[in-house]
């Protein structure tokens, strides 16, 4: 009967640690699955919410442009301000002092010499007065509020070498902005 009840308890025991050990293996490998599973969601989470974030960065990027092509075509002359161009020309120049004279005013087509891709407004300038008047009005006229370019320039003496008269002649040219394109062309 001792027997008996030393197997009964051996058998109790083994049998009580059996489950014990079953529960822990299948506890562990229900952890491992579930560990598995979390990481291919959080893998597939970061695949969608970096797309978003690539989706929100070109946003950004598209929204960036935008304000750079607002400000750099804020640069070019638009067709309705050639006149307001003009009046800012000759103040400066009467403001450095020089007489000054626009001879001539072509728009034109200005790029490589394959492809002339922008629009372009070409003046011509005749300016007379002292020398320093003349870089005073250079000096301004590198800062005009468009993109802009002395394409050429002449510099020629008046009289006799004991006055500072001079002569200049200036190619300027100024970007435009394009005109609207026409449905009939």
């Amino acid at each position: 009967m001792l027997i008996k009840k030393v197997t009964k308890n051996l058998f109790v025991t083994t049998l009580a640690f059996l489950i014990v050990v079953g529960l822990a293996a299948s506890s562990v490998y229900f952890l491992s699955a579930t560990t598995q599973k979390n990481e291919e969601y959080e893998k597939t989470l970061d695949e969608y919410s970096g797309g978003d974030t690539n989706i929100s960065f070109l946003k950004s990027d598209i929204e960036k442009v935008e304000i750079m092509k607002e400000v750099l075509t804020g640069w070019l002359l638009a067709p309705d301000q050639t006149l307001e161009l003009i009046q800012y020309i000759e103040s400066i120049s009467k403001a450095a002092g020089l007489n000054s004279k626009i001879t001539d005013l072509n728009p034109q087509k200005v790029g490589s010499e394959k492809e002339k891709t922008h629009t372009a407004l070409e003046l011509i300038i005749s300016l007379e007065g002292t020398l320093k008047e003349t870089q005073t009005f250079l000096g301004i006229m590198e800062n005009i509020p468009y993109q802009s370019f002395i394409k050429e320039m002449q510099l020629q003496r008046r009289g006799d070498k004991n006055v500072d008269l001079w002569q200049v002649k200036i190619q300027l040219i100024v970007y435009t902005k394009p005109l609207p394109k026409n449905n009939n062309e």
